[in-house]
């Protein structure tokens, strides 16, 4: 995915790239590597390699109009998001669009955080998502769900995953912290049975085994 949003300013750039991050699609911004091509080209490019583009407005940014013209000429599907607490209002001429309205770019949890939406609108239709969503249950299920996003997303960009990262990626999500902060081993397991591929994320304290769904491919 494409991200068009402000770099700097009043935008808490950090806090909002942390967050997508947590997230297992692969990000490209503006910045994300240098170019001599000139920008209107390099963003072109960008935007026509991409699956779908994210559009952040809250701040109505003039490179971020720019790039949903350039989104919208190409016909690329995008999403437009939009910081409730920082924006004062939408352009009149972008009014009628649909978008992902959000509180706190921080949190996990509650349904107003940008974690939350991107997950809600973003990653859980898609039919991968979709699978493991449904072989959760339980009261936990959205932690779990989200729990096990972060550490797709934390496998796509490493090899390995420690204890340390585990304690990482399980905060704001209230699962099992003691248990999972003292886990003898952790893991990804595969399964096949039923013409459907499984991946697991499995954690072990001695004899006790814990698992959480990471992907399902049926037919695999």
């Amino acid at each position: 995915m494409f991200v068009g949003c402000p770099y700097g300013g009043k935008f808490p750039f950090a806090a909002f790239r942390a967050t997508l991050d947590r997230v297992p699609f692969r990000w490209y911004y503006a910045d994300t590597n240098i170019s001599k091509k000139h920008l209107l080209g390099v963003l072109r490019s960008y935007i026509k390699a991409v699956d779908y583009c994210v559009f952040d407005i809250s701040l109505w940014n003039a490179n971020v109009a720019l790039e949903i013209g350039l989104a919208e000429g190409l016909g690329v599907q995008y999403y437009i998001l939009l910081n409730r607490k920082l924006s004062r209002g939408v352009p009149a001429d972008i009014q009628g669009l649909q978008r992902i309205e959000y509180d706190d770019p921080k949190g996990v949890l509650d349904s107003s955080t940008l974690l939350s939406r991107i997950i809600k609108y973003l990653v859980r239709p898609h039919t991968h998502p979709k699978n493991i969503y449904a072989a959760l249950s339980g009261a936990n299920r959205e932690a779990k769900f989200t729990f096990a996003l972060s550490v797709l997303a934390h496998l796509r960009d490493n090899k390995y995953l420690s204890h340390n990262d585990i304690s990482h990626l399980v905060q704001g999500t209230y699962l099992c912290q003691g248990r999972m902060k003292t886990t003898s081993r952790a893991g990804v397991k595969i399964r096949q049975s039923k013409g459907r591929r499984e991946w697991w994320f499995g954690f072990w304290q001695g004899e006790r085994e814990g698992e959480l769904p990471l992907a399902i491919a049926w037919n695999a």
